[in-house]
Formats: structure tokens, sequence, C-alpha cells
């Protein structure tokens, strides 16, 4: 009976839907919810009240704008419902449906074992999990990177050139939901080139310009505006920035395979978090130990499956191009690496069980699995916990959605029987993110009479 449920992939395919699911579509009272999610919020209403074509996203830590895929995705998102849980639980439901789709791309390529053990760990990953249910476009990139890990197997190993438009139609997407997306782009080309695969340039082509349809008005603004071009000024502010480089690009990449690295969004209260819950400091032996897993995946590709050494190529490109080009190593710059970094790890556990002659080797090796994989529950059980007991992180995951919602809910009680009112919610998120310039704005623009704009502004808190 196990034996014939290791091998059906119905069975797999619902439990693996169902463990992806369980961090990502509850507990929704702690997602993560600041400004560039009210701004995005903001924007959605703005369209639904005033439809019009949109020309940019939010402004990025580059200090340009973002381009506008992602606000056209989440206004078909929102078109029956608008309300930032049901954003979020959109966003949500298409990772874990996308983690599930993971295990059959993987099964197809590399077995039913590997894709077992990675879509188990791709389930549970802390970080995977931190970055599949917010309103944030690179949230959406792993729907992207999943086809296209199976669409370049294609190209790469089968030489198979009738893939083509859609790979760089997919590279034309990813590139607007994220900049890491250009990083991906000119890593894969380094890699053709590398192993010679030739390219059908005319599809190429053509699948750049069939998916950077949607950077229309992005471009129509730019040259429309005066002086020409603010996001090319912009960049090249950025450029002329003093940066330096990061060795912590090179880290990273092991960092978000586990617990570790998460005093980046807990800041100073990373402490308290480890204080709070002492087992922190136990898993986090187990997760400096998770590269020797690492290595037995390298190790299997470089002894018995070289013709997937292209996948390392990738992990040691991304981070060499990130650190000569003086990029910040910020966590979520390493989304494009989890498909990959999982496939690797999965292939190394894959390595011990399928080499182990003795039933109590592969006991043993499911074992080590299992470890690996509580580690990483528990340490997301235990910062659900730490998050839902301390509401407010010093640090930049910020006050959870709860307490925001609370909040906003309380300074637009008076407001709920007017027409206007999700418009004032939209802004009162704004207001409480610390958006206050972008809160006035809106209010500004809304066509209230000067003295409900005045007492809006002070009910809000937007007068000091």
């Amino acid at each position: 009976m196990f034996k014939k449920n290791f091998q059906n992939p119905i069975f797999w395919g619902l439990l693996i839907f169902f463990a992806a699911g369980f961090f990502r579509l509850l507990f929704f009272n702690l997602i993560e919810f600041k400004s560039d999610e009210a701004l995005f919020f903001s924007q959605i209403v703005n369209f639904y009240n005033h439809p019009t074509v949109i020309q940019r996203g939010i402004i990025t830590s580059l200090g340009t704008y973002s381009f506008p895929l992602f606000t056209y995705i989440l206004i078909i998102l929102s078109a029956i419902i608008r309300n930032p849980q049901f954003l979020t639980f959109s966003i949500a439901l298409i990772n874990t449906l996308t983690v599930v789709i993971f295990y059959f791309v993987v099964k197809r390529i590399f077995g039913n074992t590997t894709a077992i053990f990675g879509s188990l760990i791709l389930a549970f990953l802390p970080w995977g999990i931190i970055f599949s249910r917010k309103i944030w476009p690179q949230d959406l990139l792993l729907i992207l990177l999943i086809p296209l890990i199976y669409l370049l197997n294609r190209l790469i190993l089968k030489k198979n050139q009738k893939f083509t438009f859609l790979i760089f139609l997919i590279f034309a997407l990813a590139i607007q939901l994220h900049s890491s997306g250009i990083f991906l782009f000119v890593s894969t080309i380094i890699i053709l080139l590398i192993f010679r695969i030739k390219l059908d340039l005319k599809s190429a082509i053509l699948g750049i310009i069939a998916g950077s349809v949607t950077v229309i008005p992005f471009l129509i603004f730019q040259l429309k505006a005066n002086p020409l071009c603010p996001d090319c000024e912009a960049f090249l502010k950025y450029q002329n920035s003093i940066r330096i480089r990061d060795i912590y690009n090179f880290i990273r990449p092991f960092q978000i395979m586990t617990g570790m690295g998460f005093h980046f969004i807990l800041g100073s209260d990373y402490e308290g978090f480890t204080k709070a819950f002492p087992q922190i400091n136990f898993l986090r032996q187990v997760f400096l130990a998770t590269p020797l897993i690492f290595t037995l995946g390298v190790i299997s590709i470089v002894k018995e499956k070289r013709k997937y050494l292209y996948l390392l190529f990738y992990v040691a490109i991304i981070p060499s191009l990130y650190f000569i080009t003086k990029t910040k190593a910020f966590m979520h710059y390493f989304i494009i690496l989890i498909p990959i970094l999982t496939i690797i790890y999965a292939l190394g556990f894959t390595f011990i069980f399928e080499k182990a002659n003795k039933i109590y080797l592969k006991i043993f090796t499911l074992f080590l699995f299992g470890v690996f994989l509580l580690s990483n529950i528990i340490f997301q059980f235990s910062l659900n916990q730490f998050l839902e007991s301390k509401q407010n992180i010093n640090g930049d995951y910020g006050p959870i959605f709860s307490v925001t919602q609370k909040k906003v809910e309380e300074m637009t009680s008076q407001y709920k029987n007017l027409p206007s009112y999700q418009k004032i919610v939209s802004i009162a998120y704004l207001a409480n993110s610390g958006k206050v310039e972008k809160a006035k704005e809106e209010i500004n623009a809304s066509g209230f009479d000067q003295k409900f704009a005045e007492k809006l502004e002070q009910d809000l808190g937007l007068k000091k």
C-alpha cells in the first residue's frame, strides 16, 4: 500500500498542496503589510474608482519606479473582492499551487524521489513562506521560475528550440516583476554561451516583444515626462551612489534555504526572538550543517548527472553578478535561486538515499531529511508565535496585519456608510504605514470638499 502511494503522483500532489498551504493559507493575521503593500492597494482602489491605464508601479530601492505589470495582475485578482486579506490569500494560493507544479516538473526531469524531497523542502521553507504571502511583486516570481526551469532544461539538454519564444517571454515578465530577473537573464545567456546552445533569435526577440507589451505605458510616461525619462535619471543617480561589494551575496543562497538570516526582517527583535524560543539556538546548529546536503547535491551532479551542471552555474554566476555590480545582498534578491537550490538540496538527499544499499541506511537518510524538514517547521511555528505575541516588530517586518487592520478600522469607522469608504480605507493604510505625503496627495486628488478633507486629515493623524 505504501509503495503504491509512493508512486502515485495524485497522492503526492494533494499531500504537497496541504503541506505548502498550511503556513501559506493560514495565519493571515500575521502577514506583513507596510508601505509597499499599502501603495499597491491604493493603486487598485484608485483604478476601480477611476479606471485608467496604469503607467508605473511604486518606487523601488533603486530610486526608480517599478513596471506596472504587478499592478495589472492585482487588478485581475481583485476584480470581485478588493481588500488586503483577499489579495494576500490569492497570492498565497498561487504560490501553494506553484509548489505542487514544482513537484510535477521535478518529477518529470529528475524522478519521483527527488520531486518528493524537493517539493517538501519548498513547502516548509521559511523564506519561501515569507516571500509567498504579501502584496509584493517578488512574491509572484516563483510562478514564472518553475516553468522556466522546465523549458530551459528542454533547451539545454534536448537542444529543443521550439520553446525559445516562451523562455524569453517569461524572462521579459520576470524582469518586470523584479530587477533580479535581469541577473537571471544575464546568467542564462552566459550559460547558453558556455554550453554552446544555439538559439532561435527570431523567436527570442518575439518572446521579449510579447512579454514587454505591458511596458508600453511605462515607456510612454518616460517619453512624455518633463524632464525626459525621470526614471533614467534616478537609475543613473543610483549607479553613481557610493556602494560597496557585499560579500554576503555568497552567503545568502545558503541562508535562504533555512531559517538563517531572519535578523534581516526582525531587526533588533531578533535577539528577543532567540531568547523567547531557545530552540532557535539549537536549530541554528542544524541550519549551519545544511550546506553539507548542498555539497552532496553538487557531488551527485558532478559525478552522475553532469548534464545538469548548468544548475550549479546559476548558483555561482548570480551571486557573483550581484557582487560585481555592488548590489546589496537583500534576501529577496535570492528568490530567483530558490527553485534551483531546492533541486540541488533534493538531489543531495536522493544521492545518499539511492546509494544506501541497506534498509537501515535508507531509514537513516529519511531520518536526516526529517530533521532538516522538522527544523524548518519548528522555526516557522516559533516565528509565528513570536509575531503573534510581539505584534509590532522593531525591524523591517513592522506590525502584523491584524494590528494595522484594527488601527485602520478605528480611524475610519465613522466613514463606513459613505460611498467613498473603501477609498478612505486605502488612504488610512497609507497614513498608517508612514506615507503621510502620499496620503495627503490622495485626499487632494479625491475631490472631497475642503472641510471634509481637513476633517479626514485630522482623523487619520495627518495633521500635527
